[in-house]
């Protein structure tokens, strides 16, 4: 029998991940931070002034906040530097899954 891989998440989920939050392109020259995924720095800074709240498009109104929470958060797993603490694909579809279906649940 096959052994199965397990793969954890690349960087780039948490870019797709945070442009649908935020409804920003992933690079802005004329912004600063000039890349979306930098922007994670000053939302989890707490000296600095951008809360998740502000940072999420505001065309996202069937969203709960804790539902902007949960994928956020699985974003900034997504970042981490090393690999083997990135979330398993399995672990990122349950929680999208999760959201998902208790966004529907609200509706």
């Amino acid at each position: 029998m096959p052994t199965r891989r397990v793969v954890n998440m690349p960087k780039q989920l948490s870019q797709v991940l945070l442009e649908i939050l935020s409804g920003l392109p992933p690079a802005d020259e004329n912004k600063e931070p000039q890349f979306l995924m930098e922007i994670r720095d000053d939302i989890d800074d707490e000296d600095e002034d951008l809360t998740l709240e502000m940072f999420v498009d505001k065309k996202m109104t069937d969203w709960e906040l804790s539902q902007v929470e949960s994928i956020y958060c699985l974003a900034s797993n997504c970042l981490d530097d090393r690999k083997n603490r990135r979330p398993v694909i399995k672990q990122v579809l349950s929680e999208i899954h999760s959201v998902v279906k208790s966004n529907s649940l609200d509706s």
